[in-house]
């Protein structure tokens, strides 16, 4: 999820008894104390660590493994198919391919400790994950599909309408809790989910929205949750969150003439990437008054196709995951004029990678 300025008005009256929310998904009242520790890391899907992930700091430029990051040991279940972290830090989710799909951590320091499993879990494996300043969400590949929790009471919120699909590939919650977003591989790629005034969500999907995105493949949300970056095989379309019957309207797409298979946008809005089978593999694009112009290919050039892209929460690097050996993961550093280069990284931590499941958090 990605960083956009954030806006300022107030929605007054708050959910279901929740503190009021404003945009950005803060209390103004409540100054944000991040835990104690590094103030950036990177966390990898890795089936030897403890938690399923390895957990990186990074320092001028170095990552470094912290060693028994967690309090538990399920490395047999491999962090799959979404990782989150509030905003604060405190709260790191993870969702397992396997049983249970669902985790939460909280940190202190560079350690996380595993929270008690809430009473009621998706079904299935574990299909994606989400974190709101009041909410936590969560995906599973059957029935219920996608469980909706307070975040301080662990107590389930409801949601009414049809379920997301029983193959989903990730949610996101705005952090102005308008909404919840579920995506999937099919003609109607996208599901809304708003409040419904009563302290729950309510399915509100609008068919003009997916008209854009037939069969879309990978998505990504800016911070404030103005801005969709959506693929539709090989077409990258940008749209803004809108009004009435169309919940967002493109503003803008290109086709790189590959099919893509991730996309993500940099936190501070300026730049979009896209994972390539063909061509650079890599493409990026500086985003502009509402217009995309394609900037200069990476170097080294990506030797396959690339499944993830991630920027970091400063903006400040790019991970491309793209799986030949020996070097499977590439982190780019931005330099000035939309230039990179390509860091050293430690041998276990671009040899080992694997999976598309990677997170940036930097302290703000």
């Amino acid at each position: 999820m990605a960083y956009l300025p954030k806006l300022n008005p107030t929605v007054s009256g708050g959910l279901g008894g929740l503190p009021e929310r404003t945009t950005g998904g803060l209390d103004p009242s409540k100054p944000k104390t991040p835990a104690a520790g590094t103030g950036a890391y990177l966390f990898t899907p890795w089936v030897v660590a403890q938690g399923g992930i390895a957990v990186w700091t990074i320092e001028n430029d170095t990552f470094s493994r912290v060693e028994d990051a967690f309090d538990v040991d399920v490395s047999g279940n491999v962090a799959r198919n979404g990782l989150a972290i509030s905003e604060d830090g405190h709260r790191l989710l993870v969702s397992h391919a396997g049983s249970p799909n669902f985790a939460e951590y909280s940190r202190d320091g560079d350690s996380f400790t595993k929270q008690r499993y809430p009473d009621v879990m998706p079904g299935g494996g574990g299909r994606g994950v989400a974190i709101s300043q009041n909410y936590i969400a969560a995906l599973g590949s059957s029935s219920p599909t996608m469980v909706v929790w307070n975040r301080h009471t662990k107590a389930r919120v409801p949601v009414t309408g049809a379920q997301p699909p029983v193959t989903p590939q990730g949610l996101y919650i705005s952090q102005d809790e308008d909404y919840i977003a579920v995506f999937n591989n099919t003609t109607s790629p996208l599901q809304f989910y708003v409040p419904d005034g009563n302290g729950g969500f309510v399915n509100k999907t609008t068919s003009s929205t997916n008209a854009s995105l037939n069969y879309g493949t990978a998505f990504a949300f800016s911070a404030d949750g103005q801005i969709m970056v959506g693929v539709s095989d090989s077409q990258i379309r940008v749209m803004r969150k809108d009004v009435g019957a169309v919940y967002f309207r493109q503003v803008t797409s290109v086709n790189t003439g590959y099919y893509i298979e991730h996309i993500d946008i940099s936190p501070d809005g300026e730049t979009i990437a896209v994972g390539n089978r063909g061509g650079r593999h890599v493409y990026l694009y500086k985003f502009l008054n509402d217009t995309l112009t394609l900037l200069p290919a990476l170097s080294p050039a990506i030797p396959s196709g690339a499944a993830t892209v991630k920027f970091s929460g400063n903006s400040n690097y790019l991970l491309v995951y793209h799986g030949a050996s020996p070097e499977r993961l590439y982190i780019f550093k931005r330099l000035a004029g939309d230039s990179y280069t390509k860091l050293t990284l430690p041998y276990d931590l671009y040899y080992t990678a694997s999976g598309s499941d990677y997170l940036f958090w930097h302290q703000q």
